[in-house]
């Protein structure tokens, strides 16, 4: 069944069966082994360089060209991520709130989160843990505004960023200065970089290996927008996780009990507002409807609404 409408329409009470998921989820290891084999050039280790950004760096050679752009450096294995028997991707949907997710997610070996957000405060509801996070260009551009702004009260991303030191942050090779232009004036902080060797884990211009064709090949049916941060970053985790776990990934303004829900479980920066999809490059529709025949074949699970508190 096919959703015709996305985050910006007004979804009726009678839509709202429509974004229902099955209670019932078994994980589905052939299903699984499909969905990896398709997405075997998003692989992270293949993808990837690696290399530590921050303080206390250490001169050497890296052995790819792309590795230049990183002036002071310490090259580590590529495969420093490795593979994960459960993992838990949480996006920053407002369906969080009052979810009591925060233990259950805790609980999972591998934690990954997307464009800094805010975890003090939430922490029942998001958990403690992040061990990856995934960065797309805005974010970039808004943590280097951020760093030098001159009112340090208006920086919301310097104590997110102390929060998650020594973790891995995976970023478009494209804005590796404007992170290290950050890094550098927030000074002391070291992380694991992971930076994309291609331009295709954030867009289709490869069209042998985007995740365009990569997604419609496994849907079975064409993608044609522009693939947003999250779907891109699902199908590359599953590269290297057993067993995923969504949370947050719900784009629509009512939940399933009919309550009107924030975009996001955290307030925005103050730099500018952050306007979802505001071109329309995203489908959202189509989107969610992939996640959520991915959900009923048993390759990964979407969690929405409250979980189990033990």
């Amino acid at each position: 069944m096919k959703i015709s409408f996305d985050k910006d329409s007004n979804i009726t009470d009678e839509d709202l069966h429509m974004l229902t998921i099955p209670q019932t989820w078994r994980y589905n290891k052939t299903a699984a082994d499909l969905v990896r084999n398709a997405s075997a050039s998003l692989e992270i280790n293949n993808l990837f360089w690696t290399a530590e950004l921050g303080k206390a760096l250490k001169k050497g050679k890296c052995p790819l060209k792309e590795a230049k752009k990183i002036p002071k450096r310490a090259c580590l294995p590529s495969n420093i991520v490795g593979r994960h028997k459960t993992c838990a991707l949480v996006g920053n949907g407002g369906i969080l709130l009052g979810s009591n997710c925060g233990p259950e997610i805790d609980s999972y070996d591998y934690v990954a989160r997307m464009n800094l957000p805010l975890v003090r405060g939430f922490e029942k509801d998001v958990g403690k843990r992040t061990n990856m996070t995934i960065l797309n260009k805005e974010t970039a551009k808004r943590l280097k505004l951020s760093a030098f702004l001159e009112n340090r009260s208006r920086d919301v991303y310097e104590s997110r960023l102390r929060a998650i030191e020594g973790s891995v942050l995976l970023i478009h090779s494209g804005s590796i200065h404007a992170l290290l232009s950050a890094l550098r004036q927030y000074g002391s902080l070291s992380f694991v970089g992971l930076a994309s060797k291609t331009m295709r884990f954030f867009t289709d211009h490869d069209k042998l290996n985007g995740i365009n064709i990569i997604t419609s090949t496994i849907a079975g049916m064409r993608f044609v927008k522009l693939p947003t941060l999250g779907l891109t970053t699902v199908i590359t985790l599953k590269t290297i996780c057993d067993r995923l776990h969504l949370y947050g990934f719900y784009p629509f303004q009512k939940d399933l009990n009919k309550r009107t829900i924030p975009y996001h479980y955290f307030p925005g920066d103050p730099l500018r507002p952050i306007i979802p999809n505001v071109n329309g490059n995203h489908n959202m529709s189509w989107e969610y409807n992939f996640h959520r025949e991915l959900h009923r074949r048993g390759v990964y699970r979407m969690h929405l609404g409250a979980c189990r508190v033990s």
